[in-house]
């Protein structure tokens, strides 16, 4: 399984969790370590693409960290 398998798998933000945790629980029971990297917050794209030239603030306040992501 690998890292994009796990990674924004559904744009909404429970389901995603979800499906993460059934990825992370299978590979545990296989006996592999896993890492989370990227818990919250992972949306950056900016400079991704060479194309791209102007950048992307990708500032949340407090409010809508705590509502959407946590």
């Amino acid at each position: 399984m690998t890292k994009d398998l796990i990674s924004r798998r559904y744009a909404d933000p429970y389901a995603t969790g979800i499906a993460s945790w059934h990825g992370v629980k299978g590979m545990l029971d296989a006996g592999v370590q896993t890492c989370s990297q990227h818990y919250i917050l992972n949306e950056q794209e900016t400079f991704r693409s060479v194309m791209q030239k102007v950048p992307i603030s990708s500032n949340v306040n407090d409010k809508t960290n705590h509502e959407v992501y946590l």
